[in-house]
């Protein structure tokens, strides 16, 4: 009778744990058995049909043609080394200014080295004279002259040097060396400061002046500089040097790219066209001008140089004003190339009448495009090429035309110069004729051009391979048309036709595209694309092949053979010819297997057949081995010929080479197959367990099988069908310990079947470890939260709330669902508080901070601490009034809580023996008595039963210790013997009513105790209370608890 009770107590639990958590365990715990291939039942001929939608080639309804890469658009373009025109200057002036041709400059260095220590030695004779002042000028124009030198042969190292970093020569890039000239002009300063500091009134005063600018400029002392020359103008405005430090200020400025500064100064010079640097200084105005955007008047300054020159031309010029002349004639190039008239430019160059003309009508072309002016580059290019037509610079001048619009991306315009200089210039063109005595030149030409229209016609079509679009495959389509008028002769003219082919065949024209892939088998058969032609044109002639469906329907169910569709007829002829003539192509068993299964699918048997063993025993590697291997089996099939069927699978596998290839391996499948399908096929039927004893039989037979595993799995799922689970759980096990291709797929079904059987079979703590090795092995299935929890909750009802709480807090760390989370971390805080596991509140609090079910978070921050009570009042008084029900004991109980805080606080009140000071103690208990039962009354309201019990018993409580506390209290001093009698039944008159409400309070906290089935310790205190005030009416006999009357009813007794 124990034995019976404890375990209809331990299932009760188990019950209540479960239902409690039905919304999230019925989800949790469905693991439906299901075996890991369940099919409709098959005959062999339907496993090996099912097999050929497979591996039979099923899938190969047509060869398939490679995708060829079009080799890159590598254009010959040589482009225009491109100029920065925002970033040109002029050369320096000092370059133009510098040594003119046929100065020996290192004999003119020697020279002056030898003058400065001649001249030193003297001033160190003279230090004294009054004439030293002229000795430390002279020897300091020494100093600035060496200084130039040195300044100018530093800068040519220089840029030499920087030119062979640029062109990849030099890997350091350099840096221009300043040290050695700028000692020079330190020198030269340090001599003019003395002169100016001996002799400040002297008449060179202004030139020492200049030539301290000068140097303080040299050293990149600007500042200092610019002193010195304001010093200059302003006590020395007549001084012949105040131009040149004018002409200085605007060097100075015009290198640091300061234009309207530098204008400024050139300006003072360009009003003295006496001065020397006049010419100088106009030239460097223009290009100031031309910086501020005023292109304009600059043109006007050099035009001014230009032909100033030119009216002066009778007189013999120096070098230096020829030079500069020079440089205004190519920089007015620049200047013109910023207007958008080409033909005032022509014009301008033109009425020049300069032998070299077109040089410089040239370089403006060359300068407009470098500017983005395609169409005035092309206009001038034009008129250039019109002048002379047949020139061969016409060849290059229409090519630079072709590069313009292809480096601007301009298509149309690209595609037209394009054409037009292929036509122009071709082989029996009058241009050709003109320049035939240059055979090289000519061969180069046509090479340029043939090369040019290939790569832009690869270019088209790689586009029209990316994007499908019809405009792009006409554009190359006219192109492939003209580059075969134009080049039938070029090296390339055969891959030209494979591409071309390929193209057509992208635009679906197949019959085209066949004649030029037979083109290049014919004319090029041991080119880089014979052999790919031969094969794709195969395809062109595959593509008017009659559909699968089409030929079966042809044959019906007839296995006899039927006539050759003409369409298959060419395709065998032409691949016939392929084998032939290309015995040994990479594609050879594709395009055999594909004549045998249109001779297969014609029901020419025996041809096929000879095609299919020939795969086989050739080609065994290949995925056709393994379509022709099925399909042999399958003719046999068709023919209903099974004893012949497992002939030639035996024959086949008596191979080696057969044998140990994949097609062997397969075939080895079909008939391992055949037997596993017996498995199938008797479930298919619903004979479960006869079906579960062909899986196990297959495994025994076949223990190497990859269907190993399958099988023991499969077996386990239909004993369990079949009411065999002690059965079942056996093969689970075993399907746990395979290694084989499926396992890895099947074990963790099994897995779970197998907890699941345990757990149905009351075997908990097995079930609940299978289910968290579920979860552990496969951390990546959506499920794994389930299995954990199913395993938590099994601990739960086995008592082990240690595991529980583990599992429970595993769950929560890999579940995605916030509501689950939510209601099992509510669970897991119950538990641990239960169970008095370390972290309860804790777990209370943090689902108090996220929950959304309010009335769970007011029970929540009532165990999370005192500190969280506020927060459960104000949760609970935000739910509506049909929400407060299960809430409202947590309420209770802190209202409970905070009045036997206030009822400590009253009984802790002692009623003085000093009648003064009675009434006011008096009075504070009174107050609290009144604040208790308003207080008690409200905590009743919440009608929850342990606290409506516990409520009435403190009310009692609390009126029974004011009515003591009265009676109780001191006597006033003084009173005889007859007043002490009247004051006692005075005190008693006031007493009574607080005794009375406490006995009323008593015995209804006993009365709603048995009322609510509550026998709480407030209600055996109040019972005791009760009874011994009333024992009559009231019975103290020890009621029975929930938990003996529970035993009692489940033994049967009352």
């Amino acid at each position: 009778m124990k034995k019976t009770i404890q375990w209809l107590l331990f299932f009760t639990a188990l019950i209540s744990i479960l239902v409690a958590k039905a919304d999230l365990a019925q989800a949790k715990t469905k693991v439906k058995a299901k075996t890991a291939t369940t099919t409709k039942k098959m005959t062999v001929g339907e496993l090996l049909s099912k097999v050929r939608e497979d591996s039979r080639g099923g899938k190969v309804q047509s060869m398939q043609k490679n995708d060829t890469t079009l080799p890159d658009a590598q254009f010959a373009f040589k482009q225009q080394q491109q100029t920065n025109l925002a970033t040109v200057k002029p050369p320096r002036s000092t370059e133009i200014l510098k040594f003119e041709p046929g100065d020996d400059q290192a004999e003119y260095e020697k020279t002056l080295d030898r003058q400065i220590q001649e001249l030193y030695k003297l001033t160190k004779k003279f230090e004294n004279s009054p004439n030293r002042g002229e000795l430390w000028l002279r020897l300091a124009e020494l100093y600035v002259e060496k200084s130039t030198l040195v300044d100018s042969r530093k800068q040519d190292n220089y840029d030499a040097q920087i030119r062979n970093f640029q062109e990849g020569k030099t890997k350091t890039k350099p840096k221009l060396d300043t040290k050695e000239s700028q000692q020079y002009n330190r020198r030269a300063i340090q001599l003019y400061e003395w002169f100016l500091r001996d002799y400040p009134n002297d008449e060179k005063v202004s030139q020492a002046l200049f030539f301290l600018g000068y140097n303080y400029f040299e050293l990149n002392e600007p500042k200092k500089g610019a002193e010195y020359y304001d010093q200059l103008t302003h006590k020395y405005p007549n001084s012949p040097f105040v131009g040149e430090a004018h002409f200085a200020l605007g060097e100075y400025y015009f290198e640091n790219e300061r234009w309207a500064d530098a204008y400024k100064e050139y300006s003072k010079l360009i009003k003295d066209k006496r001065h020397r640097l006049h010419a100088f200084s106009l030239y460097k105005g223009g290009w100031c001008l031309y910086r501020l955007g005023k292109t304009e008047e600059g043109i006007k300054y050099l035009d001014f140089i230009i032909k100033l020159d030119g009216e002066n031309s009778s007189r013999k010029k120096s070098v230096r004003r020829t030079k500069l002349e020079g440089e205004a004639l190519r920089d007015i190039v620049v200047f013109f190339s910023d207007i958008a008239d080409t033909k005032r430019a022509v014009n301008y160059f033109k009425s020049l009448n300069l032998p070299d003309g077109n040089n410089y009508i040239e370089k403006l072309a060359y300068y407009y495009a470098d500017k983005g002016g395609k169409d005035a580059s092309r206009d001038v290019f034009r008129m250039l090429i019109n002048e002379d037509p047949t020139s061969k610079k016409a060849f290059e001048y229409q090519y630079q035309i072709v590069q313009n619009y292809f480096y601007s991306k301009n298509s149309p315009q690209f595609k037209e110069e394009l054409y037009r200089w292929i036509n122009d210039f071709r082989k029996d063109s009058t241009w050709a004729e003109r320049n035939k005595g240059d055979q090289t030149f000519l061969e180069n030409s046509y090479k340029l051009r043939e090369q040019t229209l290939r790569n832009y016609i690869l270019q088209q079509h790689q586009t029209a391979q990316n994007s499908r679009a019809a405009y792009s495959r006409q554009l190359a389509l006219d192109g492939y048309q003209i580059y075969f008028q134009e080049f039938s002769d070029s090296p390339q003219v055969s891959e030209m036709h494979f591409f071309f082919a390929e193209l057509l065949y992208d635009m679906n024209k197949y019959e085209e595209a066949s004649t030029h892939y037979l083109w290049v088998a014919e004319n090029a058969p041991k080119s880089k694309y014979g052999a790919k032609s031969a094969q794709n044109l195969l395809l062109s002639i595959e593509k008017a092949l009659p559909k699968d469906e089409e030929l079966a329907k042809r044959k019906g169910d007839s296995i006899e053979p039927i006539q050759m569709d003409p369409r298959v007829e060419k395709f065998l002829k032409s691949a016939q010819w392929y084998t032939e003539k290309f015995p040994n192509s990479e594609k050879m068993a594709e395009i055999k297997f594909r004549m045998g299964r249109l001779y297969y699918q014609s029901n020419h048997f025996n041809e096929a057949e000879v095609i299919f063993k020939e795969i086989v025993a050739k080609y065994p590697k290949t995925k056709y081995s393994e379509y022709s291997a099925n399909l042999l089996l399958d003719i046999y099939n068709l023919k209903k010929d099974f004893v012949g069927l497992e002939k030639m699978g035996t024959e086949l596998l008596q191979n080696d080479s057969i044998s140990n290839s994949k097609a062997g391996a397969d075939i080895r499948n079909v008939l391992e197959r055949a037997s596993f399908k017996k498995g199938q096929d008797l479930e298919g039927e619903k004979q479960y367990l006869q079906s579960a004893e062909q899986y196990n039989a297959f495994a025994v037979q076949n223990p190497k099988s990859e269907l190993v595993s399958m099988a023991l799995f499969n077996a386990g799922v239909n004993f369990e069908r079949s009411g065999k689970n002690y059965e079942a759980i056996q093969n689970y096990k075993k399907t746990l310990t395979t290694n084989d291709k499926n396992s890895e797929t099947v074990k963790p079904k099994a897995q779970k079947l197998l907890a699941k059987l345990y757990q149905d079979a009351g075997q908990f703590e097995e079930s609940a470890k299978l289910f968290k090795k579920a979860a552990s092995d496969n951390p990546k299935d959506s499920l794994a939260p389930n299995y954990l929890f199913n395993a938590a909750v099994m601990y739960e009802a086995l008592g082990n709330n240690k595991e529980a709480i583990h599992t429970y807090n595993e769950f929560l760390k890999v579940n995605k669902s916030g509501k689950e989370s939510s209601e099992t971390l509510y669970n897991l805080a119950e538990l641990m508080r239960k169970s008095n596991s370390p972290g309860w509140q804790s777990k209370y609090r943090e689902y108090a901070e996220s929950a959304h079910d309010s009335s769970k978070r007011v029970a929540a921050f009532y165990y999370g601490g005192k500190d969280e009570e506020n927060k459960a009042i104000a949760v609970y008084n935000k739910l509506r009034q049909s929400e407060r029900s299960d809430a409202a004991q947590y309420i209770a109980k802190i209202k409970l809580r905070n009045a036997g805080v206030m009822y400590n606080e009253l009984v802790g009140l002692r009623i003085p023996a000093d009648p003064k000071k009675q009434k006011s103690i008096v009075d504070k208990k009174l107050g609290l008595v009144t604040k208790l039962g308003e207080l008690l009354t409200e905590t009743i309201k919440l009608d929850s039963a342990d606290e409506i019990v516990a409520s009435l018993d403190l009310l009692g409580a609390t009126n029974e210790h004011i009515g003591s506390a009265i009676v109780s209290a001191p006597v006033p001093a003084g009173l005889n013997d007859e007043q002490k009698k009247q004051y006692a039944a005075g005190i008693q008159k006031i007493a009574d009513p607080f005794l009375k409400k406490a006995d009323d309070s008593y015995k209804a906290a006993v009365e709603r105790g048995r009322d609510l089935d509550v026998y709480n310790d407030a209600y055996k205190h109040a019972l005791a209370q009760a009874a011994a005030k009333d024992s009559k009416s009231i019975y103290n006999g020890s009621e029975l608890s929930s938990e003996s009357r529970l035993i009692q009813w489940v033994g049967g007794d009352k």
